[in-house]
C-alpha cells in the first residue's frame, strides 16, 4: 500500500478558514442503527471533538497530485458515464473529448516536496534571500536565489512527488513510445488516502465523507484531469473541495500542462458551480523558452497589455469565494533559461556553444526575477478581486 507523505504545518490561516465549516461537514443524521454502532463501538463512544481531530489525522493534510494517463488493463473500469453529459461539463469542441474518460483514467500520486507551497510562496516573494555559493564559477549560481533572473522553480519542487520506477511514472514523464507500451498499476485515491477506514461504519462514513476532500489539496497539470475528477465526483464531494494547486506552462506546445488549454477549459461552464466550496488556490506558472517553437512570454512584453493573454482563463477564478491564492512564476527547467535547457546540445546551438551570448539573450528575452514576482502579484490581486487589473 502505498505510504502519503503529510507536508509540513500549513499556517493557523488555513485552520481557521476550515475550523468555520468542521461542524456542518462532520454531523451525521440520527438512525437507529447509527445509534447502536455508537453504543457498542470503543472509537464511537469518544466525544466529538476527538473523534474529529482523529479524522483528520487520518485523513487530512497531504497533497495529492491528479494526473490523467491513457487507460491500461491495470485501471479498474469506470462506473458508466453519459459521454454527452461529459462533453458538455468540459465545454465541449472537440469530438475527442467525449471518450476521455473511456481511454485515460485518473491516477493519484501523493506528494512528497519537502516544502509547503506557503513556504515556496514566501521565499519567491522575498527579494533579499541570497542562496548563491560563494566564490563558485561558471553557472553554478544562475539557478539560485539571489541571482537577478532566478526564482525556485515550480517543476522541479514537486519532480520527486512521483515514483522513479518507469513503470510506474505517469505519462507525462515518459518518451511517447514508452508512455503507449508500458501498462502502470493503478493508483487510486483509495489506496493513496488509505480510505477503507470510512468502511468501518455507517456512522464513521457520515461523519468523515467529506474530509479526504476538504482537508487536503489537490494539485493538477492537466485541466481535463480536474474537469473530469470534478465530473466524477459526487454532489458532496466537490463541496467539500477547499484547496488546490493548478500548474500552466505558459510557451506554445502541445504540452498537457499547455497554459491555453487552461485559458480554454477554465471557462467550461459548470466549473464555477463544483467548486462552491474552495477557499484557497496555489497557481505555479512555468514560462517555455525552447527555441525549438515552444515560445513563451518575452522580457519586452512584460509592461504590453497582452502579457496577460498569456494565463488569461485565471480571471474564471475570480467567480469562486476565495479567501487566499498564492501564485509563482519561474522558468520551466527545460527552457533555454532553465536550468537543464541550459546544458541542452540542441538548445546550446541557438547561442552557438556561447555562455556570454546566453547571458545576452537571458537580459533580453527572460523576466528578471522582481518582473516574475511583479506579474504573480498582480495575478494574485486580480484573482482575488482586490484589483480589477492584471
Amino acid at each position: 500500500m502505498m505510504a502519503s507523505k503529510r507536508l509540513p504545518a500549513t499556517p493557523n490561516v488555513d485552520r481557521e478558514i476550515k475550523k468555520v465549516r468542521w461542524t456542518s461537514l462532520t454531523c451525521p443524521p440520527a438512525n437507529p442503527l447509527t445509534m447502536l454502532n455508537a453504543e457498542e463501538s470503543p472509537f464511537l463512544k469518544l466525544p466529538a471533538e476527538l473523534r474529529n481531530h482523529i479524522y483528520e489525522l487520518l485523513l487530512g493534510g497531504h497533497f495529492i497530485h491528479v494526473e490523467g494517463d491513457k487507460r491500461t488493463d491495470s485501471c479498474k473500469t469506470s462506473r458508466p458515464y453519459n459521454e454527452a453529459s461529459w462533453a458538455e461539463f468540459a465545454g465541449g469542441g472537440s469530438n475527442l473529448l467525449s471518450s476521455w474518460g473511456h481511454d485515460f483514467c485518473l491516477h493519484f500520486y501523493s506528494c512528497k516536496a519537502q516544502m509547503s507551497e506557503d513556504e515556496a510562496f514566501r521565499r519567491s516573494r522575498d527579494a533579499s534571500l541570497n542562496e548563491r555559493l560563494s566564490g563558485s564559477e561558471g553557472n553554478l549560481n544562475y539557478w539560485r536565489l539571489g541571482d537577478p533572473f532566478h526564482v525556485d522553480s515550480c517543476t522541479l519542487r514537486h519532480q520527486a512527488c512521483y515514483p522513479e520506477d518507469d513503470y510506474q511514472k505517469p505519462a507525462w514523464m515518459m518518451t511517447p513510445r514508452d508512455s503507449n507500451s508500458r501498462t502502470r498499476p493503478n493508483v487510486s485515491l483509495n489506496r493513496t488516502l488509505n480510505l477503507t477506514f470510512l468502511q468501518t461504519s455507517r456512522q464513521v462514513y457520515q461523519e468523515a465523507k467529506k474530509l479526504p476532500f476538504f482537508l487536503n489539496t489537490f494539485g493538477f497539470r492537466n485541466v481535463l484531469a480536474l474537469l473530469f475528477f470534478l465530473f466524477r465526483l459526487e454532489p458532496f464531494q466537490g463541496n467539500a473541495l477547499a484547496t488546490l494547486w493548478i500548474y500552466l506552462r505558459a510557451g506554445r506546445s502541445f504540452h498537457s500542462s499547455d497554459a491555453r488549454s487552461w485559458n480554454q477549459r477554465l471557462f467550461a461552464p459548470s466549473l464555477l458551480s463544483n467548486l462552491q466550496g474552495l477557499r484557497v488556490v496555489h497557481i505555479s506558472i512555468s514560462i517555455a523558452h525552447t527555441g525549438m517553437g515552444d515560445r513563451g512570454p518575452l522580457r519586452s512584453e512584460f509592461y504590453e497589455p497582452h502579457l496577460n493573454s498569456w494565463v488569461l482563463g485565471l480571471s474564471r477564478l475570480r467567480g469562486l469565494p476565495l479567501e487566499r491564492v498564492t501564485v509563482i512564476i519561474s522558468d520551466d527547467p527545460a527552457s533555454k533559461f532553465g536550468i537543464d535547457g541550459y546544458s541542452d546540445r540542441v538548445m546550446q546551438y541557438g547561442w552557438n556553444f556561447n555562455p556570454e551570448t546566453w547571458l545576452l539573450l537571458r537580459e533580453q528575452e527572460c523576466f528578471s526575477a522582481e518582473e516574475k514576482r511583479q506579474w504573480a502579484e498582480r495575478l494574485r490581486q486580480h484573482i482575488l478581486k482586490e484589483t480589477t487589473d492584471m
